[in-house]
C-alpha cells in the first residue's frame, strides 16, 4: 500500500534474537490504527482517480464525460450502435421509449426494425361515376412498423350527389408496395352492412358494400380497417 510507512518497532520492553521480536500488545494497536488509517484514506470518495490508471481524473459528471471523450447527458450522439448477447429490457428505463428518426433510415436485413411513426392523414373521398357533392372525414390515423402500414378512417356522406359505381379512399399516408390487400369495414347509420375494399398501387382504396352495391348514399356512415405493405 504506497501510502502505509511501517512505523512498528521493538520497544525496551520487548525481546528479540536475530530473526524475528516478541512485540508488546500496545505496539501491535498503534501498527493496527496506522493500517486503518492508510485503508480509510484509500476509499476516500473524494478522491480523484486519474484516468490513465483507471478513472475519470474529474470530481463532477460533466468533467468527467469531458475526459473521457462522452457526449454531454443526454445528447448521447457519440454512440452508434449497441451489440447486445442477451435481452434488451426497457423496462426500468424512465422514459421507456425507442426512438427512430423522421426519415427512414431503410435497411435490407430481414431483421432489422428500420421505422416506427403513429400519425394522420387527409383521405378524399369519390365515386367511381357521378361526384359526391360533400362528405365529413371523422377519423384517419395510421401506424407504420417497418413496411407494415395499419390504418383506420371513418367518413359520413352529407349528400351523395350523383355518385354512384364505388366510393374511392385516396391520398393514404404511404403508396402500397403491391394491388391486392383487402379493407373491411361497415355501414353504421342506415343499412349496417359490411363493407369491402382492395387498396392498389396509386394510394387509393376502393370500396363498396360486400355485395358490391354502391356505399356513397346520403347519410350513411362508413367506417374502414386495414393494413398494407409499403
Amino acid at each position: 500500500m504506497s501510502n502505509y510507512t511501517p512505523t512498528l518497532t521493538a520497544s525496551a520492553g520487548s525481546t528479540k534474537d536475530s530473526t524475528h521480536a516478541t512485540i508488546l500488545a500496545n505496539e501491535l494497536g498503534t501498527e493496527f490504527d496506522n493500517i486503518q488509517t492508510a485503508v480509510n484514506s484509500k476509499k476516500d470518495s473524494s478522491a480523484i482517480e486519474a484516468v490513465a490508471t483507471g478513472g475519470t481524473g474529474a470530481s463532477t459528471a460533466a468533467t468527467a464525460r469531458s475526459n473521457l471523450g462522452a457526449a454531454a447527458s443526454g445528447a448521447n450522439t457519440d454512440i452508434t450502435s449497441i451489440a447486445l448477447a442477451g435481452l434488451c429490457d426497457l423496462s426500468n428505463a424512465a422514459a421507456g421509449q425507442i426512438k427512430f428518426p423522421a426519415t427512414q433510415n431503410a435497411s435490407v436485413d430481414v431483421n432489422t426494425l428500420d421505422d416506427y411513426k403513429e400519425g394522420t392523414f387527409t383521405p378524399t373521398i369519390a365515386s367511381t361515376s357521378g361526384s359526391i357533392t360533400s362528405y365529413t372525414v371523422t377519423s384517419a390515423t395510421y401506424t407504420k412498423i417497418g413496411r407494415l402500414v395499419f390504418v383506420d378512417c371513418g367518413f359520413n356522406i352529407t349528400n351523395g350527389g350523383t355518385g354512384s359505381g364505388s366510393l374511392t379512399v385516396s391520398g393514404l399516408p404511404y403508396t402500397s408496395g403491391s394491388n391486392g390487400p383487402i379493407a373491411t369495414g361497415r355501414e353504421t347509420n342506415s343499412t349496417n352492412k359490411v363493407i369491402a375494399g382492395v387498396v392498389n398501387t396509386t394510394q387509393i382504396l376502393q370500396v363498396a358494400f360486400y355485395d358490391n352495391t354502391y356505399c356513397g348514399t346520403t347519410g350513411y356512415v362508413l367506417r374502414l380497417s386495414f393494413s398494407y405493405y409499403v
